[in-house]
């Protein structure tokens, strides 16, 4: 009996994105083992072109589930996650932005890792980044570059000092997901780190080294934005806290203590830096 993948896509407003997320779904190359299915969210109360996008997606045999939210002001980004995947049939899942793509084999071969070990609870693979600008209603890309990429399992040290990995380049195991809770909802961003922050203590997330998903980032605002990068690294800063202050409450090292070491750890190689950057520029005479 093959197991089933899904796919979880939250949109918003994004038809146009949503098209770019259609053909990386419809276009994965699956092992005979695996099935797909496509869970799109759309965290809103309009419905412009989604209907068409999910007879575009049926016609070519996928399996889909189309979900409103109803909520004009959207329910947010880690509650839009939840509502995908507690209503999805998968053995595992990956969350799928809409404006992100996945090269043809990435389900395969992230499934096939991911099956090749009990203690597993996800794989991860290679992201790039690739930026993009709007210009006339058109989204030209201008330039790619590698986000991330490795051949061995993240480590929890790694985890703990900030998220490595975007979501379009990781397979979660359901039965992880529901042991920790889910995404959490308090959390307007970072929802994906935080789950991720959770899962590792539960098991092992293996790596492939090859590139396996574009996420698409651009210099813009409103819908087509992606999240404000001062909000980003506020909500690290609180997330680290909670760390910290749930290890000190349980008399514990924990996660915290790894997230601690690796902000020292920066700052003394950012200080040995700048100290030998002095030193060069007295050389020079600057």
């Amino acid at each position: 009996m093959k197991k089933i993948v899904s796919i979880v896509t939250r949109t918003r407003r994004r038809t146009a994105f949503l098209e770019r997320a259609l053909k990386s779904v419809v276009g994965q190359v699956l092992p005979s083992d695996i099935s797909l299915e496509w869970v799109i969210v759309n965290d809103d109360n309009e419905t412009d072109g989604l209907n068409e996008v999910v007879a575009s997606a049926q016609a070519e045999g996928l399996m889909v589930k189309l979900l409103h939210t109803g909520c004009d002001s959207g329910i947010g980004r880690a509650a839009a996650a939840n509502f995908g995947v507690n209503a999805s049939s998968g053995w595992a899942f990956l969350l799928h932005d809409d404006d992100d793509a996945l090269e043809p084999d990435a389900i395969g071969q992230l499934a096939g890792r991911l099956q090749s070990c009990a203690s597993l609870v996800g794989c991860a693979g290679g992201v790039v980044y690739v930026w993009e600008m709007e210009q006339n209603g058109v989204y030209e890309e201008q330039r790619r570059e590698l986000a991330f990429a490795q051949d061995l399992p993240l480590a929890i040290s790694q985890i703990a000092y900030a998220n490595p990995v975007p979501p379009i380049g990781l397979l979660v195991l359901r039965e992880a997901y529901d042991r920790v809770g889910g995404f959490d909802e308090s959390l307007p961003v970072l929802e994906d780190w935080d789950l991720l922050l959770k899962l590792v203590l539960e098991g092992d997330i293996d790596c492939l080294s090859q590139p396996i998903a574009l996420h698409y980032r651009r210099e813009a605002v409103g819908d087509a934005a992606n999240s404000a990068h001062s909000e980003h690294e506020r909500w690290g800063v609180l997330i680290r806290n909670r760390l910290i202050r749930d290890d000190i409450r349980n008399g514990r090292m924990g996660l915290s203590h790894f997230a601690v070491i690796h902000d020292r750890l920066t700052s003394e190689r950012l200080s040995r830096l700048l100290e030998s950057l002095s030193r060069w520029k007295r050389k020079i005479g600057l």
